[in-house]
């Protein structure tokens, strides 16, 4: 059965390690939020509503969890 982990990454990185993490097949992904920013012109920013945690989906039996450790923005 999967559980849940918490992985704690660098500032502004959730995206490359959320990218890096399934290309190796962990299930990662971290909850954003839309904003408006006005001045002047209308603008879109996404931004990370936990900044800098990553939520990742791992069997503890068989979880590959040396690779979410050894890159060097997680």
């Amino acid at each position: 059965m999967d559980s849940w982990c918490l992985l704690f990454c660098k500032s502004r990185q959730e995206t490359r390690a959320q990218v890096n993490l399934q290309n190796q097949g962990i299930k990662a992904f971290f909850l954003s939020y839309k904003t408006v920013l006005i001045k002047g012109r209308r603008t879109f920013k996404q931004s990370a509503v936990f900044p800098n945690y990553l939520f990742l989906r791992l069997n503890p039996q068989t979880g590959n969890f040396s690779a979410a450790k050894k890159h060097p923005w997680y």
